[in-house]
């Protein structure tokens, strides 16, 4: 059963090899229990109109399956929408069939995000290969986290001296360029780290991917994919837009675009270089950059039905 509910959201070689599962590396599935995929099974099942196993067999299944799978620990880090939207359906729930459809409505959301996650897994290892294909994936840290003196549990002491008086902290962001380069920037606490900002420590992270390039005789790849975070505040739709927009005009990138989902970025020792760099100025791309280009449908407000249909994501290419 759990062979099938793979195959059918796995391509091309992963879903073909039979390999056991104790020799498969171990894959982490959402905060959870079998349970919850148990049903979840059945509403698939229930979706394509076949016979659906027993509680037994499917946990006879699941030991087979044990060995290469966890689910993964709650984190404090803020939960998808769709997903909290979905469960809270299952968990208010008044009957079996309407649970059994909100469950299939979560397979539908997890599979595709599985599948929003290949595309970035695939562009990732063909940007480590350097395949003409340049992969950034950029984040930025919490603020409240480099912050000094830090309080138990983010509580503020009840005291007087304490209200009056700022924490000095410290802006931390992250681009990594798959098989190029790992930079951390850094910033003081009074610079605004808007669209602008982000853009700004991209297109350092773009110049060090073409030194690299230059000093092995290579040139840019003609494609940038720029995987981020589906935060409003860092990355504008817009200014994104058009600095990908001039990006192409200019001929710095055959294809240029830009995807929304959620990820954690995870910095693996594969050779890359590891920088920091410190931003004390901001370059005003949305002032210097050609006239804007507007975008329809890259973005849709959160309350609507189907949202979870739409990604928040464009692409510009060259025309031939």
């Amino acid at each position: 059963m759990l062979r099938s509910l793979l195959d059918s959201v796995l391509e091309g070689p992963t879903a073909q090899a039979r390999v056991p599962p104790h020799l498969l590396a171990k894959r982490e599935l959402p905060p959870g229990n079998w349970s919850n995929i148990y049903v979840m099974y059945l509403a698939a099942c229930k979706s394509k109109k076949i016979e659906a196993a027993s509680l037994r067999t499917f946990y006879t299944v699941v030991k087979t399956w044990k060995p290469c799978l966890k689910f993964r620990k709650k984190s404090t880090h803020s939960t998808c929408f769709e997903c909290d939207k979905i469960r809270a359906k299952m968990r208010h729930a008044k009957s079996f069939w309407e649970h059994a459809s909100a469950a299939d409505e979560l397979l539908g959301h997890l599979t595709l995000t599985w599948r929003c996650r290949q595309e970035y897994w695939a562009a990732r290892a063909q940007s480590r290969l350097r395949e003409n294909l340049l992969t950034l994936i950029i984040d930025g840290f919490d603020k409240s986290k480099p912050v000094l003196p830090r309080w138990g549990r983010g509580r503020t002491p009840k005291s007087t001296i304490f209200e009056k008086h700022n924490r000095p902290h410290v802006n931390i962001s992250a681009v990594y360029a798959h098989g190029y380069c790992c930079n951390v920037f850094l910033s003081d606490e009074y610079m605004s780290v808007g669209g602008n900002y982000s853009w700004e420590t991209m297109m350092v992270t773009i110049n060090e991917c073409w030194k690299l390039c230059r000093d092995k005789n290579q040139s840019l790849p003609a494609a940038l994919w720029i995987q981020a975070d589906n935060t409003v505040k860092e990355i504008k739709n817009s200014l994104s837009g058009r600095v990908c927009s001039a990006l192409v005009q200019s001929g710095v990138f055959q294809e240029a675009g830009l995807f929304e989902e959620k990820m954690t970025p995870t910095f693996e020792a594969r050779g890359e270089t590891f920088n920091v760099f410190i931003i004390d100025t901001v370059r005003p791309w949305s002032d210097i950059l050609p006239q804007p280009v507007t975008l329809s449908g890259a973005y849709r407000p959160r309350d609507e039905s189907d949202s979870s249909q739409i990604p928040h994501s464009f692409l510009f290419k060259k025309r031939a």
